[in-house]
Parts: C-alpha cells; structure tokens; sequence
C-alpha cells in the first residue's frame, strides 16, 4: 500500500507581482476616486523584509481553512498577486 500526502501549507507562496507603499503616502492611498477606503486610520508603518516574508508565509495557511458551508480558496493567485 502507498500513500502520498501532499501539505500544501509547506509551499512558500510568492506572488507574481507585489507592491510596497511606504508609509509616508499612506494617507494619500486613502483619498481613492473610486473606492471606498476605511474610516479611522490613525496611523501607517513601514514594512521590515522579514515582515513582508512573514506575511507571504501565512498566506499559505489560506488554503487549509474552510468557510462554514465547507468550501475553501485552493488557488491563492486569484487572492494574491
């Protein structure tokens, strides 16, 4: 008998494209044409490397969980790129 289990969750998700806006325009994101933005920002940060390595890492964690009806995201390029 042979069995393979695959862990989706070991596989470093690396977008295709991704993009960093330093703090000082963060106020300037908000003032969007066509978008609603959020309401009470108090404050923006700049992103360390390792912060941004540990976000993509927990993006893998996506596709481990379920919606309450059961169904999952299983392609994170739809979500993140």
């Amino acid at each position: 008998m042979t069995c393979a289990v695959g862990k989706a969750w070991d596989i470093k998700f690396e977008p295709e494209y991704s993009t960093i806006i330093n703090a000082s325009k963060g106020q300037e994101m908000m003032s969007q044409c066509s978008r609603n933005t959020p309401e009470g920002i108090d404050g923006f940060w700049d992103l360390a490397e390792e912060e941004v390595e540990e976000l993509e890492n927990r993006l893998n964690k996506i596709v481990r969980m379920r919606s309450t009806s059961g169904k999952r995201i299983r392609n994170l390029k739809k979500y993140g790129y």
